[in-house]
């Protein structure tokens, strides 16, 4: 069954391909060559017809998509711009908000500590001068003292 199938096949292979060529054979014989030629030269014509339209369709294409291209790049470019510049701009302004609560902290620090020293330095002058005053006081009794027993003496 397989081989006559394959015979069938191979029959009408070389049926289709004697009639092809017999088709050639008598359109040349029975057609004018000129004929031939005009359809050859009309279709060689219409190729390079076809191609060149089809490279001027191209190039518009190519065209249009460098256009499509860098227009998104643009427009990309620009937004991640703008964005990265409004970030810079935050982040400059939270930057500038932690140093000022860091400085605020820090002069409240040194605010402390000034007026903790100064409280300790007043304390200091005042305890000196409060000794410098006892001392003085009791020198003063001591030379009233003395002065009174010198000058409160009977005479002789």
């Amino acid at each position: 069954m397989k081989k006559r199938f394959k015979f069938a096949i191979m029959s009408l292979i070389l049926f289709i391909g004697i009639g092809l060529g017999a088709g050639q054979v008598y359109a040349a014989s029975v057609l004018n060559t000129n004929i031939i030629d005009l359809i050859k030269t009309q279709f060689g014509t219409l190729t390079n017809s076809y191609t060149s339209k089809a490279a001027s369709d191209i190039d518009s294409t190519k065209s249009a998509a460098a256009a499509n291209i860098n227009k998104h790049v643009s427009d990309k470019s620009g937004q991640a711009l703008d964005e990265l510049n409004q970030f810079n701009q935050s982040e400059v302004q939270r930057g500038t908000t932690d140093i000022n609560k860091y400085v605020d902290e820090v002069k409240n620090e040194v605010d402390t500590a000034i007026d903790s020293e100064k409280d300790k330095a007043k304390t200091s002058v005042t305890n000196q001068v409060n000794s410098k005053v006892s001392e003085t006081k009791s020198a003063i009794e001591a030379q009233l003292q003395q002065s009174i027993k010198d000058n409160l003496q009977p005479k002789q």
